[in-house]
């Protein structure tokens, strides 16, 4: 343990993610959650715990949530650096944890009703993060999706709109930070299973457009 921790070139950051989860009742939370809170980059987040991880002072789970490991240390800690680390604000994260779905639904709702009244219309592509013009589809499907072929896995597909073999898949994600290549990977996989779901039903080959909202 004492080797990880003697490694560590920014103990102010450490102990303001430890401060993080003992403020907050020692609940799992992710990445983004406490980068965000503390203002620093999810990638500085994520190297910090993962040296406190291998001094064995937090956990993970297979999520990758992390909380803190030692309760009878966590409560020390709270009493020493209580003072110096006011300025981590106290939320209920087990309430925000609702909250953050509730907006992350309404989030879908807006871009599948959004999507259901598109009709040829033509956008500046740089609306969607294009270089040219789109003309939006006139839709024959519009909602939320469950997809899986026989050898994948199953994914919840946010929105999922198609006309003929046109499909476009949208992941939704209420959030302050960016999108993060975990996202674009999981969309690639549910693009995948959705191709082969359709070939193994004998469906004509779904031509995918994948799109990543976030707000």
């Amino acid at each position: 343990n004492r080797k990880y921790i003697n490694e560590d070139n920014d103990q102010e950051l450490g102990k303001k993610i430890i401060y993080y989860f003992i403020r907050y009742n020692n609940l799992p939370v992710e990445i983004d959650e406490i980068a965000s809170k503390l203002r620093v980059s999810e990638k500085a987040v994520e190297a910090k715990i993962e040296k406190l991880y291998q001094a064995d002072l937090v956990w993970r789970t297979k999520g990758r949530f992390y909380a803190f490991n030692d309760i009878c240390l966590m409560r020390y800690i709270q009493f020493v650096y209580e003072k110096d680390l006011k300025d981590v604000e106290k939320i209920d994260l087990s309430m925000q944890a609702q909250f953050n779905i509730l907006k992350g639904r309404f989030l879908e709702n807006v871009i599948q009703v959004t999507m259901m009244k598109f009709n040829h219309e033509k956008i500046p592509g740089e609306w969607l993060g294009k270089s040219s013009t789109i003309e939006m589809p006139l839709f024959d499907v519009v909602d939320t999706r469950q997809v899986k072929a026989s050898k994948t896995k199953s994914y919840q597909i946010d929105v999922f709109a198609r006309r003929q073999e046109l499909t476009w898949l949208c992941e939704c994600k209420y959030t302050k930070t960016k999108m993060g290549m975990n996202q674009v990977k999981k969309l690639e996989r549910a693009a995948d299973a959705a191709v082969n779901e359709a070939l193994e039903i004998g469906a004509t080959r779904p031509v995918i457009q994948m799109w990543l909202v976030s707000t």
